[in-house]
């Protein structure tokens, strides 16, 4: 198989995904718009600094139709459907696969018409679509996709990596989503007065996004700067670290699909407390393997995350149970064989027409 995808090489779902095919001997090829944080596979970056953000994706179609043609691939495989997907549909690829995450179909009825009507586009052109959870699976249908074009599968995560490891003390929690507006990381930071004022706790959050100034001119409102630890961007071999030492993770998202970084921490033995949305419903049960929190209640967040701190039967039990159904529903290599299978009949189709 020879395959192209494009997608923002600086994600790691982008990453996790080449480096599946390339494993499985495809011959594989990235083209980006963004700098890659590190593949096996053969990388076209665009250059885009120095355009504009809304002009960026449009003004690169040329080049990328061109890196395409010189490929000559056997199946394209666009990441995020309003741009990479866009994209790839105004070129006229096929076959084209085009891969959802979550926000980029779950939150077109605030961005606009506009949005929505590009995406309906983009949906249309693809020979298949994929998506991670139920949820989005119901919102791409909505845009007049039939079920039997949609495959729905996790990507799921590497269990081999994501073990759990000694728990430390003071007990960690850990915020490993960005500082965007989707993630909503206001909230925990708003929690987190409450919490460190009864448990001894420095909480760990990742130092990057878009939200990155706003997020620590609340922390400097709240007093908090010396009271939590950013990190940068985490290799997947150091978030396993982290998170296998965690006793508590906490995703405070408006939306989302199916969280990889969600099912990485269950592996990994930190208790979910996650905000009550249709994508964390799908994996955590409230009060049995995680805790499903209010979306803009802080103080109910707060004491969610001080409860499971001060239950740690609790979150033995939770372990059990989700070591259990990541095995069954979230390993990645079992799910990609899947994805993989479907790539090929695709391919023979078109062979034989």
């Amino acid at each position: 198989m020879k395959l192209c995808v494009l997608g923002d090489a600086s994600y790691p779902h982008a990453r996790n995904w080449v480096n599946y095919f390339k494993s499985r001997g495809a011959e594989v090829y990235l083209i980006s718009l963004q700098n890659s944080i590190g593949t096996s596979v053969v990388e076209h970056t665009i250059p885009s600094k120095q355009l504009p953000g809304f002009l960026k994706y449009p003004l690169s179609i040329g080049k990328i139709a061109s890196l395409i043609k010189s490929i000559n691939p056997d199946i394209v495989n666009a990441h995020f459907v309003p741009n990479y997907g866009f994209i790839s549909a105004i070129i006229g690829t096929r076959p084209l696969v085009v891969s959802c995450f979550g926000s980029d179909v779950l939150e077109p009825p605030r961005k606009g018409i506009l949005r929505k009507a590009r995406i309906k586009f983009t949906l249309n052109k693809a020979d298949l679509v994929t998506t991670d959870g139920k949820i989005l699976k119901d919102a791409v249908h909505k845009f007049g996709i039939p079920y039997s074009r949609i495959l729905n599968i996790p990507i799921g995560i590497d269990t081999p990596v994501f073990n759990p490891l000694k728990k430390t003390f003071p007990p960690k929690v850990v915020y490993m989503r960005r500082l965007e507006y989707v993630c909503n990381p206001e909230l925990f930071v708003n929690a987190l007065p409450a919490v460190i004022s009864q448990c001894n706790i420095k909480p760990v959050m990742l130092d990057m996004g878009s939200h990155r100034d706003k997020i620590f001119s609340l922390v400097k409102k709240l007093g908090l700067e010396s009271k939590i630890e950013f990190m940068p961007f985490l290799s997947e071999q150091k978030l396993a670290s982290l998170l296998g030492e965690s006793t508590i993770y906490v995703s405070t998202s408006f939306s989302d699909s199916t969280s990889v970084t969600l099912l990485e921490a269950m592996s990994c033995g930190a208790f979910p407390v996650v905000t009550d949305i249709i994508g964390n419903r799908e994996w955590v049960k409230d009060g049995v393997n995680g805790y499903l929190v209010p979306l803009n209640n802080p103080a109910k967040l707060a004491e969610k995350i001080i409860k499971a701190l001060s239950t740690p039967l609790l979150i033995e039990k939770a372990f059990l149970k989700n070591t259990e159904i990541i095995k069954k529903y979230g390993d990645r290599y079992k799910n990609m064989g899947v994805v993989e299978s479907a790539f090929f009949n695709i391919m023979n189709k078109y062979k034989n027409k």
